[in-house]
Formats: C-alpha cells, structure tokens, sequence
C-alpha cells in the first residue's frame, strides 16, 4: 500500500500531494480541480513498472494522450498534452511513498517515453558509474543531464535488485503493487469486447462469473441465470441468459455495464491499486449500493487499494457507512485547484462530514465555506 503520492508539472497539475492515504481514497471536489489527474499521475507512474495496458491492449502513455478526447495522438505527435502548460522543459515528477517511509521517484523527460526510477548515482555505481536512473520497461540506465545521449542498455535482472535497495526490502511488493494497476473510467465501458477478451476466460476459470450474476440480480433487477458467450453474426459476443431469452450485455444500461467491469477487474486483481474515476455515473441507488458492498468486499479479499473520484456525497456516506461496517479504513480528500496549478488538499475526517452534512453544509463546496 502506498501512503503518499507527489504529482508535479502533470496536464493540469503544477504541485498536488497527498499524505496519510487510506485502503479506500475519495477524492471529491468541482471540476477541474485535480480529481482525474490524481488517477491519472497514479496510472502514469505504474507504467514506469508495466507499459502496456492488458484491458486497453495498448501502451498507457498513448491512452492518457487521448482518454479525454481521442485524436490519434502519440509520444512523436503529441506527447506534450502530458505537460503542465504544455512545457516539456521541466520533468513530471511523480514520488509514491510506501508505508515503511520509502520513497519511489518517477520521472518522465521528454527525451525518453518511458517513466523512469531516479536514484542517487551510487546505487548504479556498481551497474554503470555515473548513472542516476533507470528504465524497468526498456532494461536501461542513464544519467539524467545528458539525457537520452547516456543511454546503456543492461540485463534487466541487474536491475531488479535495485527495487529492494530503495524500497527497504519491499521490491517484490512494489512491482506485484505497480505493474498491477488498474483504471476504470467511462471511456473505458465503449470498449467491452477488449475487457471480455483479456478478462472471461480466466473469470470462468476461477467461476467469478457467478459474482457477475450476483451483481446483475441484486443492483440491477436483471432477471439473470448465467452470463455466457455466443456468436451473433460470427462474432462471440458475452450475453446475459434470461428465463426466457437473452441479452447482450452491449445492451445493458451503462450502470449496469459499469458494475460488471469494476468486479470483473477487481475480482482477478490482488495486491494492487484500482483507479476508479465516477462510479456513480448512470447509476440507481440501488445499484450503486450494490456495486459498493461487492467493491469493498473484493478489496478486503484481495489486498487492494482503491482511489475514487466522484461528484456523488451518497456514494462518499454508501461507502465509507459500507467500508466501516467491513473494518476498511477510508480517506476523504477536498482538492481545490489554484491559478497557479498548485492544488490544496484538505483531509476530511468521517466526524467532519457528519458535521457539516448535519448542520446543512455539503462538502463539496468547502471552497465556498
């Protein structure tokens, strides 16, 4: 688990940092106030451990170029959409700090499309003298000022070690915690055949498929007995088997689409992070409750660490009411975004909320309080 992060020189964001992160993180706040690019700065520096997206079957730079509005951008033709301003001249920094004080510093230079680990230059000493960074995609170390002209290409397994020194021991939990991450968005929901092909089979395998199903009858009033793929004009297709028909899941309600993808994600992750941008989108409250005591149920299971943004104060109290009763610890953070890109952050304690949601305040507005 990850207990701080530190975004800078990141889209929107010029400085943003986060302390005393919880299992289950909330981010709450207006729009354009840094909630996304929290999600994004997280999946930007998991990329520094595992490039390539396995539900988006792509590499992550190029998704964050264009989730917001896809235009066919690339590392070459417009990698500087990443940048604060758009000025490639100072780095993105992004630092995770793990529960035992250690801290991990990624950056991402404009001349290297890879993320990579910063280090002081005397844990390369013994690798390559003089180097003060290395690359875990590409299997390369580097010295920072001269950029991509020092470039040394090495046996990755000489690498690896390096994890364990900078971490305290905690290397093999650092990459299962990184190169695990995982984001669900709305973007994500118009590619179900992507999530099908590199999801099903090992669902079926494990039968987390009865989960779905559960999901489906208990949030949703889908009359469902099985979930099952059959082909429809030569292309398999997941359907959802009714009493009397069938029914593409396509063609369910986007809420409902919503709640599948997040507990099939969840429920095949372990040790790991989840990004979760507007769970509430599109979503009943019946549903969303639904969706929420699954969600928290698979991260007690499966050892997870969620980040929510959100717009909804009746998915923060369905969660944290729902996370208290199961023992899991939740933050609630208010992001305000200033002029100048740097952006406050203000912890909200389970008494605070009470507080001003009983005396008529809501929280989201605390920029206005």
């Amino acid at each position: 688990m990850i207990v701080g992060l530190k975004i800078s020189q990141y889209k929107g964001l010029k400085k943003c940092e986060l302390t005393d992160l919880k299992t289950i993180n909330i981010l709450i706040g207006r729009n354009n106030s840094g909630k996304s690019s929290v999600l994004e700065g997280l999946y930007l520096a998991s990329a520094a451990f595992r490039y390539k997206d396995p539900l988006r079957f792509g590499n992550k730079l190029v998704y964050l170029m264009n989730r917001r509005c896809p235009r066919d951008l690339s590392w070459s033709s417009g990698r500087e959409v990443l940048w604060y301003n758009y000025d490639e001249s100072l780095e993105i920094g992004l630092t995770i700090v793990l529960s035992n004080g250690s801290e991990i510093d990624i950056k991402l230079y404009n001349w290297h499309e890879h993320p990579l680990i910063t280090v002081e230059p005397e844990l390369l000493k013994a690798i390559t003298p003089g180097r003060d960074a290395f690359c875990l995609v590409c299997s390369s170390v580097f010295k920072v000022e001269t950029g991509a002209a020092s470039v040394t290409r090495i046996d990755r397994s000489k690498l690896t070690p390096l994890l364990d020194k900078i971490t305290g021991g905690k290397g093999i939990e650092l990459m299962e915690l990184m190169s695990g991450v995982n984001f669900i968005d709305v973007p994500l929901l118009h590619h179900f055949g992507s999530i099908e092909r590199a999801l099903w089979s090992k669902l079926v395998l494990k039968r987390l498929d009865k989960l779905l199903v559960e999901v489906l009858k208990s949030g949703y009033d889908v009359d469902a007995e099985d979930l099952t793929y059959i082909p429809l004009r030569d292309i398999y297709q997941l359907v959802v088997k009714l009493p009397k028909t069938a029914v593409r899941v396509d063609d369910l309600g986007d809420g409902a689409r919503y709640s599948l993808v997040l507990a099939m994600v969840a429920s095949l992750m372990r040790n790991s992070i989840l990004l979760i941008e507007e769970p509430e989108s599109h979503q009943h409250p019946g549903g969303l409750a639904k969706t929420l005591e699954v969600l928290v149920e698979l991260v007690k299971d499966n050892k997870l660490q969620v980040f929510i943004s959100t717009h909804s104060m009746e998915l923060v109290r369905l969660l944290q009411a729902i996370s208290n009763e199961e023992g899991v610890d939740t933050a609630i953070f208010f992001l305000e975004r200033k002029e100048d890109g740097t952006v406050d952050v203000r912890h909200i304690s389970p008494q605070d909320l009470e507080d001003l949601v009983k005396i008529g305040l809501d929280p989201r507005f605390l920029d206005l309080i």
